[in-house]
């Protein structure tokens, strides 16, 4: 799951059965949140242009060349202690 492998996509893949790109390297978890952050961000930055007088509002959205080469890790909070 976190590395994005899977050999019945590789198969699928190899079939034709898939609408997306997919070899053995597979698509690891940090590339595709980065994928859906910036694609959230696009569609915040859209709707902020048709509708300037409100504004969607989201601060710190890390970017995608960011999430993808340090981890997401970096972005999350650590778990609290446990007692």
């Amino acid at each position: 799951m976190l590395e994005g492998r899977d050999p019945n996509y590789v198969r699928a893949a190899a079939l034709k059965r898939l609408f997306v790109s997919f070899n053995e390297n597979g698509w690891p978890l940090k590339q595709r949140v980065a994928r859906h952050l910036a694609a959230i961000e696009e569609v915040i930055n859209a709707y902020n242009e048709l509708n300037p007088e409100a504004p969607i509002v989201v601060e710190n959205i890390p970017a995608y060349n960011d999430v993808v080469a340090r981890g997401l890790g970096a972005y999350l909070r650590p778990p609290p202690p446990r007692s």
